[in-house]
């Protein structure tokens, strides 16, 4: 009988590990498989640099991805005005419940987000998997998280704590393989710069409205210069 119940301990023992290892497995994103799926329906994007997600991001965060996406419908409720509800057009989504590790920049959230990205699985906005750890810029809808710009606005924290860039463009793909803290420091070196990055894209565009995280920064500027 003590062989037997030394038997099933074993084996019980080696299911719990074999468990553990499986549910803490994290994707390993590898730059030279990078797939950008809006890329292929939409061009409309105002500039391919990166201080859109510094100057419009409410909150800039580090996220781990504790769901598998589910895909559902919305209405398009703040377009087509002049059409009854029930005739609006239905745009896919996928949520993605995660788990907020660390806010960098911004106000604080809840300790657990729902994040909605334009698309299903397999078309629109490329999709992380569930167990990535991710750097996202944000903003916060009716308590509903969105990405600043698609997949320009996702960074992946690949094991070994290195980055991983899912936009293709050279001001996004410059972080692939950077140190997580090295990242985390330039992008406060850009906020603290913010005046900087601000006049460079109205160069390039024109004046736009800021996010909170650019205009606390525009206003401490304007502070010190008093």
């Amino acid at each position: 009988m003590k062989k037997w119940k030394a038997f099933f301990s074993s084996v019980l023992l080696i299911t719990v590990l074999f468990s553990s290892c499986s549910l803490s497995r994290q994707h390993v994103y590898d730059p030279a498989e990078r797939v950008v799926l809006s890329a292929n329906s939409s061009d409309v994007r105002l500039t391919s640099n990166f201080d859109l997600n510094l100057l419009f991001a409410q909150t800039v965060a580090v996220v781990k991805i504790t769901s598998d996406g589910e895909v559902g419908t919305q209405t398009l409720l703040h377009v087509f005005e002049d059409l009854p509800p029930e005739k609006r057009p239905k745009v896919k989504y996928t949520a993605f419940e995660a788990k907020v590790e660390e806010v960098w920049q911004g106000e604080p959230t809840d300790s657990k987000i729902t994040l909605h990205i334009a698309g299903d699985l397999n078309t629109e906005v490329t999709k992380p998997l569930k167990g990535d750890r991710l750097v996202l810029f944000l903003k916060c809808v009716d308590g509903i998280y969105y990405l600043i710009d698609d997949e320009y606005s996702i960074f992946a924290v690949n094991p070994g704590a290195v980055m991983y860039a899912f936009g293709d463009k050279d001001s996004f793909t410059c972080y692939d393989n950077a140190p997580f803290q090295d990242f985390k420091e330039s992008i406060q070196d850009q906020y603290d710069h913010m005046p900087e990055v601000y006049a460079g894209i109205c160069d390039r565009i024109g004046p736009l409205p800021l996010g909170p995280i650019a205009e606390s920064y525009m206003n401490a500027e304007s502070s010190d210069d008093t």
